[in-house]
């Protein structure tokens, strides 16, 4: 069953995660942005089997942005992940969380301070998420052999965006969230690169 939320302006989107975690009512949310394609066939159904399995607060798999990936790439890591997706899911602990695919344990989440503040409009909201799991003890993880391509949408390198990132980025240092540290590590495979 889908149910289609609108509302008359734009909420941003860290308002709009906020409204969709009050609203729903199941143990598992996918946030995923309109601009990433899973690769991995049955995706969903493998991140909640694995989450249940090893007792996941957050899921996320590594992203591969389309700007630098020329037909054949994409391709070659289309086939790629066919051949991983047969295999049982596999964490790395090298690899940032990504925000625009990420897949929460609501019983978990509602736990902790999970209303992302209301300064932050369109960044760190992820990081918040992750954030308020980590620290209350829960776990996660991003998965490796599992793929996705983020598109990017048209409107994130518009100005007007670009003003409300600036002013996230400031607003989020009031609330010490350690983005970095929380995240696993900063640092890609050298195998995706």
């Amino acid at each position: 069953q889908v149910e289609y939320i609108r509302e008359e302006q734009n909420i941003y989107v860290n308002p709009a995660w906020n409204k969709i975690v009050e609203h729903v009512d199941t143990k598992y949310l996918t946030l995923l942005n309109n601009d990433c394609l899973p690769l991995r066939e049955h995706y969903f159904e493998h991140v909640i089997k694995d989450m249940e399995s090893n007792n996941l607060s957050i899921t996320s798999c590594k992203t591969l942005d389309i700007k630098t990936l020329t037909q054949w790439r994409v391709w070659l890591y289309g086939m790629f992940d066919k051949l991983l997706s047969k295999l049982d899911l596999n964490p790395v602990e090298t690899a940032r969380r990504q925000g625009w695919l990420m897949t929460i344990n609501l019983d978990h989440y509602q736990k902790c301070n999970y209303h992302i503040p209301d300064d932050l409009k369109v960044w760190f909201g992820d990081d918040w998420i992750a954030y308020e799991l980590y620290k209350n003890g829960f776990k996660g993880a991003t998965y490796r052999n599992a793929l996705a391509i983020h598109v990017l949408s048209t409107s994130s390198g518009s100005q007007y965006i670009k003003d409300i990132i600036k002013n996230d980025e400031e607003a989020v240092k009031k609330y010490h969230i350690d983005y970095t540290a929380n995240v696993f590590a900063n640092k890609r495979l050298k195998w995706f690169r």
